[in-house]
Parts: C-alpha cells; sequence; structure tokens
C-alpha cells in the first residue's frame, strides 16, 4: 500500500515543486517598474507633433 502511495506523492512532489520554480522565473521576467509603465503610457497618448506644430 505504501508503495502505491508513493507512486502518486512522488510525482505530485515534483510537479509541484517544478511549477513553483517555473512560475517564479516568468514572474521575475514579467515584472516592470510601476513608474516605468506609465511613462510608456504616457508616451503613448502623446498626440504625434505635425507639420504646423511647434517651432
Amino acid at each position: 500500500m505504501l508503495s502505491v502511495v508513493g507512486w502518486g506523492v512522488v510525482p505530485a512532489f515534483i510537479g509541484g515543486a517544478t511549477g513553483y520554480l517555473v512560475n517564479t522565473q516568468i514572474h521575475s521576467h514579467q515584472s516592470h517598474d510601476f513608474e516605468s509603465v506609465m511613462d510608456e503610457l504616457r508616451a503613448l497618448i502623446q498626440p504625434p507633433a505635425g507639420p504646423g506644430d511647434g517651432a
């Protein structure tokens, strides 16, 4: 009976640990500074300069 439980517990533990590590790596690559995101959004909403605008 113990070996049957082992067949389920070991893959579940390995899968859980692997999922946690993958999630941590993905999250660290996707995190951005709030101010840099806001600067990008502000740049996107600025209207483009036309030929008669400016100096």
